[in-house]
């Protein structure tokens, strides 16, 4: 009956001293950090035009206002934890402005939906675990149904230019001979080469002569 007491003290002792070593080698591990990551710099300066285009991950499609925007972790251990993004000026933080994927076995995804037309100008992550930075891509984009629409080309002229041909002659000109000074209807004084005014002056030249006859003559007989 000693011995059996003895046996299982031995035992208890054992295990105390094999879960003191666990809690101190637990203690003394250093803690799962997590890590900065930074976007593919060659997906900088894009629009949502740029990618492979799948709607699939937004409710509803393509919105006719916004373009969605589909984020993927290249190392597959790691999550997501938040991302800040700037779009045209505008910085977007996910969460809240958009959603991270479950954790899962599968690659860490984030996605966005921003006014349709902007450019991705900026964009960092914070990733689960330790290690050196890494990098995260655009995955695909879901482009807007929107946007400015296309001016209408101008269409062809259809009237055709009926052509004149030869412009036809009048014939000879018609237009009145100019109207002497004083005619009818000019207004004008009357001209001394008119017809009447030259047999007025005929006729008081003969008249003259014929006085100055008569004179001479009764000059004579007195």
């Amino acid at each position: 009956m000693v011995h059996v007491r003895a046996r299982n003290r031995a035992v208890a002792g054992a295990v105390g001293l094999g879960l003191g070593a666990l809690v101190g080698m637990l203690a003394a591990a250093p803690a799962w950090a997590n890590t900065t990551a930074a976007i593919n710099p060659a997906h900088l300066g894009t629009q949502a035009g740029g990618f492979e285009q799948n709607c699939e991950d937004f409710q509803g499609g393509a919105s006719p206002t916004l373009d969605g925007w589909v984020f993927v972790l290249t190392d597959q251990p790691r999550d997501f934890v938040s991302l800040s993004l700037t779009f045209s000026g505008v910085t977007y933080n996910i969460p809240p402005d958009g959603t991270i994927s479950a954790p899962s076995p599968a690659t860490s995804k984030a996605f966005i939906q921003v006014p349709a037309g902007t450019t991705l100008e900026a964009a960092s992550a914070v990733v689960t675990g330790e290690g050196e930075s890494m990098k995260f891509n655009v995955t695909h984009t879901c482009k807007s149904t929107g946007g400015p629409s296309p001016s209408p080309s101008p269409r062809p002229s259809t009237s055709t230019s009926a052509s004149a041909g030869p412009s036809a002659s009048a014939g000879p000109s018609t237009s009145a001979r100019p109207v002497p000074s004083g005619a009818a209807g000019t207004g004008g004084g009357g001209s001394l080469d008119s017809p009447v005014v030259t047999a007025a002056a005929v006729t008081l030249g003969l008249l003259g002569v014929g006085a100055g006859l008569l004179v001479a003559r009764r000059r004579e007989g007195a």
